[in-house]
């Protein structure tokens, strides 16, 4: 028996990434910048209610809920059938390794945006043969 849609599956990382980066759109659209700083990467786990994406920024009082098809296709569901049974404790194969796949291309979407959004360091003090100014006369 089949559990989650064929287009839900995912077979490869880059199309979870493909997936995550379309999800990361959708919620940018719909809660503004700064939403990525909200989830908890040690907990991200996109076949759980509470530890997805859309369940911690939930916890946070932002919520945004997709379609069916755009929660597939934004890598934030397995397909509905699958999310349910996820929610009981069963995954198919299937869906293990879709929920694994786009677990791993959310926290790499996640971790590049979040390095993106820090503020540069601060330059050192070098000249332009890149040795340490001093004070020394």
């Amino acid at each position: 028996m089949q559990f989650v849609r064929r287009s839900a599956i995912v077979h490869d990382l880059d199309t979870a990434v493909g997936r995550a980066l379309a999800g990361a759109a959708f919620l940018d659209r719909r809660l503004g910048p700064g939403w990525e700083r909200l989830i908890d990467l040690e907990r991200l786990d996109i076949g759980s209610a509470c530890n997805c994406v859309l369940g911690q920024l939930s916890w946070h009082g932002k919520s945004s809920y997709p379609g069916i098809r755009q929660g597939i296709e934004g890598g934030l569901s397995g397909g509905i059938a699958a999310d349910l049974l996820a929610m009981l404790g069963y995954r198919s194969r299937d869906a293990a390794r879709t929920y694994a796949l786009l677990t791993t291309a959310w926290k790499l979407v996640l971790t590049r945006r979040l390095n993106d959004s820090q503020p540069a360091p601060a330059p050192s003090p070098v000249d332009r043969q890149h040795k340490p100014l001093t004070s020394a006369g």
